[in-house]
């Protein structure tokens, strides 16, 4: 998980682990798998919506 204390640093993870857009509009060629940094992927966890662990409960 991603824990940024301050946003020039959530933008330093968003280049550095950053990826593709998931759902985006656009297909992508499928390409083989290579060794890689994997891909961030963002989670909203604001205060309106429950937690992963809540649903699941």
């Amino acid at each position: 998980a991603q824990n940024a204390p301050i946003s020039f640093e959530q933008g330093r993870f968003i280049y550095r682990y950053g990826g593709d857009v998931l759902g985006g509009f656009i297909q992508k060629t499928i390409q083989n798998a290579t060794s890689c940094v994997a891909p961030a992927f963002f989670f909203d966890q604001t205060h309106d919506n429950p937690s992963a662990i809540e649903v699941i409960n």
